[in-house]
């Protein structure tokens, strides 16, 4: 009996979370703290690291991750203009983060995939609440290859960076995006490493005029096959079989001569594609900053109610192990399971819901004013933008409605200018219309 009892209390010692087993460590023989890296560090670091091709990255406006069936909603604490507004803040932030390791050429916001690009980054917020942030990624290239599946970014905010969140600069879960970013250069710079084993074996083929063994490197085929997308998309008949696919994933049928004029019409649309994405990042961009004062206030409040429940639920957990110790010792599990019923519901019933807190937020006088903002903002996440006028030498054709539907008419206007036989893009004009 005593062995069976020793084996329950070390499996349980043994399951308990590191930080209890941990001491810090204090003088000269700890360890080290790490401290933060600056940004100029890390896009130093990063850049380093990778030596493929400098992609055009896009984050799509996140999935909010709100449940179809509005009765969850209390209960989950979710404030469903909040979590639209957050999928717009969250992704900013992160491309943010992404542009500063220097290794894409750019990184946009954009309002969904149906935007030309070399990598996408979709993400779906699973929660949220004011102290845990969860995200959940997935990384593909414009063939449809997924390159990381089911990426969990999860952050916490702490007591001690509750007093810096008003400032623009700082964000709590700075290190959690930093560390997907890392995640994301280091899968590239994997199969760049495997790309430049692949140019060497080419160069052999090639040398001895062996070409069918010559094999396309994964990185460049990524931006020819983007490249080659957008020819189908502008002219079905003039590119419609220059690609096949197969489970989804979109493959180069033959090697096309980029050289000639009708895909330097096809690079000049890509440019002028580009600055069109830009305007619409920079939209992203402003919406961001308009919502930091007032979210972060939500945020403060919100922080101690999350932590109290984490809390609770924790003291339920350690309570939950106390019962089993003094079962496995005095056997008498059901006799101490009354008790131990009885201190998680007292913990969590002490406590106030987050559903609770956001209708007390957006009810309370001194807070009104920054709820109104944030459910403007979450409102307006798909909603009307700014009319776009995109000015020729000949005519202008105003853009209006949502981001998405700009962006469907965009497209829709390159078209007919290729078809029309425009030779060079860069002249159109993109402006935002005030009116």
């Amino acid at each position: 009996m005593r062995t069976k009892i020793y084996y329950i209390v070390m499996t349980l010692i043994l399951s308990l979370p590191s930080s209890f087993a941990v001491a810090v460590e204090f003088g000269p023989g700890a360890k080290k703290t790490v401290r933060a890296e600056s940004k100029a560090e890390v896009k130093s670091s990063l850049a380093d690291t990778y030596n493929g091709p400098k992609f055009d990255l896009v984050v799509p406006v996140l999935d909010p991750g709100i449940p179809d069936d509005s009765t969850k909603w209390e209960g989950l604490g979710i404030w469903p203009e909040l979590r639209r507004a957050e999928a717009v803040f969250y992704a900013e932030r992160i491309a943010a983060v992404l542009a500063d390791t220097g290794v894409f050429n750019t990184v946009m916001v954009v309002p969904d995939t149906a935007v030309s690009a070399d990598l996408y980054l979709l993400g779906e917020i699973e929660k949220s609440n004011g102290e845990d942030l969860e995200i959940q990624f997935n990384f593909y290239d414009t063939t449809g290859n997924r390159i990381i599946k089911d990426y969990d970014l999860s952050g916490r905010v702490t007591a001690g960076k509750l007093a810096s969140l008003r400032a623009k600069e700082s964000d709590p879960y700075s290190s959690a995006y930093l560390a997907l970013a890392r995640k994301i250069v280091d899968e590239l710079r994997k199969i760049d490493l495997k790309d430049q084993k692949i140019k060497i074996k080419n160069d052999k083929y090639i040398a001895k005029g062996k070409y069918k063994k010559v094999k396309p490197e994964a990185l460049e085929n990524i931006r020819m096959v983007r490249n080659a997308l957008y020819a189908q998309e502008m002219s079905p008949d003039e590119f419609g079989d220059l690609l096949k696919e197969k489970k989804r994933i979109s493959t180069l049928t033959y090697m096309p001569d980029f050289e000639q004029e009708n895909w330097q019409r096809i690079d000049s649309i890509l440019v002028a594609d580009s600055r069109f994405n830009q305007v619409m990042h920079n939209n992203y961009q402003t919406f961001a900053d308009n919502m930091h004062e007032s979210y972060r206030l939500w945020q403060a409040d919100a922080y101690p109610i999350a932590k109290a429940q984490r809390d609770a639920q924790s003291a339920a957990n350690a309570a939950l192990v106390g019962a089993i110790f003094s079962a496995a010792i005095a056997g008498s599990l059901a006799k101490n399971s009354n008790s131990t019923a009885g201190k998680v519901g007292a913990a969590t019933a002490a406590l106030a819901s987050l559903g609770a807190l956001n209708k007390s937020f957006k009810e309370r006088d001194d807070s009104r004013q920054q709820a109104a903002q944030l459910n403007e903002l979450g409102g307006s996440v798909s909603g009307m933008l700014a009319p776009k006028v995109i000015a020729m030498e000949n005519r202008e054709v105003e853009l209006t409605g949502s981001a998405s539907e700009q962006q469907a008419q965009w497209s829709t206007l390159l078209k007919e200018l290729y078809a029309e036989g425009m030779q060079d893009f860069s002249d159109l004009e993109i402006v935002a219309s005030t009116d």
